[in-house]
């Protein structure tokens, strides 16, 4: 592009501005687009987190970083959380679920996937997330993922939970996990949630 020979001379628009001309008397504009903020928490897991009741699950938490996000009415949220979990028990999956609290209410739209086996591409199981549970000991249809079975034993699978919540009555969202048959399920050091609030 030839040099710009003149600085700026007017402004066309709130958003778009006139640099100058080049020397062949061409129109050099500048347009400013509008970025809107992006609030982002991070919640990450530096120690282990441990479930170990089928039917009662708990908020995943390390003791420091626990995954649990308050919501404020009329704003939207987008929700990622990724990482491994570990059971020592081939027959036991994880639940992963999500739970509202404080009257929390709004409409959720995502999914969640998990490993069944560690090294095998292809092999897991996924869910549609549209729904938040209301109490830990039960999980409506579309608030949770259940994995059926992990190989190797004492070994990370991975996992993901992504979905956006437009939020109309505020309230709190955890992330809770459970084994999916009597044993102990970990969420590994290094699994992290991150929530971006987006308007």
């Amino acid at each position: 592009m030839p040099a710009v020979s003149s600085y700026p001379l007017e402004t066309a628009d709130p958003t778009e501005f006139l640099l100058g001309t080049t020397a062949a008397g061409d129109v050099v504009r500048f347009i400013m687009l509008a970025v809107r903020n992006v609030w982002r928490s991070f919640y990450e897991i530096t120690g282990t987190a441990q479930a170990n009741s089928p039917t009662n699950s708990q908020t995943i938490s390390d003791g420091t970083k626990t995954w649990t996000h308050t919501c404020v009415a009329g704003k939207s949220y987008n929700f990622m959380a990724t990482g491994t979990f570990s059971s020592g028990v081939a027959t036991a999956g994880v639940r992963l679920s999500l739970l509202g609290a404080g009257s929390v209410a709004g409409q959720v739209n995502g999914f969640a996937a998990g490993a069944l086996a560690q090294a095998t591409v292809a092999t897991g199981l996924e869910a549609t997330l549209f729904a938040l549970g209301t109490v830990n000991t039960a999980w409506p249809t579309g608030s949770f993922l259940l994995t059926t079975a992990v190989s190797p034993i004492n070994s990370p699978h991975h996992f993901k939970i992504e979905f956006k919540f437009r939020c109309t009555t505020g309230g709190t969202i955890s992330i809770q996990a459970a084994p999916e048959v009597a044993a102990t399920i970990t969420i590994n050091p290094g699994s992290a949630l991150i929530v971006e609030e987006l308007n």
